[in-house]
């Protein structure tokens, strides 16, 4: 089953774009290392901050996305990328890259000038601590891991969907992430392990 007819058939053709929570209450918004800043007086970046948000949004994945089940990661780019190489995304994430099925399509959020990486695996496949840094880093030109691009405003937005049981994950940076509830039934199941 391709992308499109995930959305359609599980979610009403609703579109992956980064501001598709809105107005929507089966999404909730969380917020990262609250109270805390990026930065320390002295200009310096806040490390404590970066380890709470990196270890919050682990616990989360480790909920969402457990063991062998399979996880669909929607890499959505603003530019068009050559051979589906998305800024060295695969090699940075996946463990064993001949365990993926691999597709994509143009973005209909960036009326077709961007493009849709899709890679469907199993979680234990998926290296999260690197892709959690990778997200968290995305403000910030000089922290490493991070997607590779020349302009902040560039980095791929990253979509984790888990099939079986509808919930979407998009870690937008390192102030927060939504999660899409496809009923108030799971939504309460993950608020009571939280």
């Amino acid at each position: 089953m391709n992308l499109d007819q995930i959305m359609q058939d599980c979610y009403g053709g609703m579109a992956l774009e980064p501001q598709m929570w809105k107005n929507d209450p089966l999404f909730e918004l969380f917020d990262l290392a609250k109270d805390q800043y990026q930065f320390l007086e002295n200009g310096e970046y806040n490390e404590t901050m970066f380890s709470s948000a990196r270890k919050e949004v682990s616990v989360v994945i480790n909920q969402l996305f457990p063991g062998n089940q399979e996880v669909i990661i929607v890499i959505d780019t603003a530019s068009q990328t050559v051979n589906g190489k998305h800024h060295g995304f695969v090699r940075k994430i996946i463990k064993q890259r001949k365990s993926v099925i691999f597709s994509s399509h143009q973005s209909d959020y960036h009326k077709g000038e961007g493009e849709q990486l899709i890679l469907t695996t199993i979680s234990q496949n998926i290296d999260w601590s690197k892709l959690i840094v990778c997200l968290l880093n995305q403000d910030f030109l000089n922290r490493k891991p991070r997607f590779k691009t020349t302009k902040e405003a560039d980095y791929p937005s990253v979509y984790l969907i888990h099939p079986q049981n509808g919930i979407i994950l998009h870690v937008y940076d390192d102030r927060g992430y939504v999660i899409y509830f496809p009923d108030e039934v799971i939504k309460e199941a993950f608020e009571k392990q939280k």
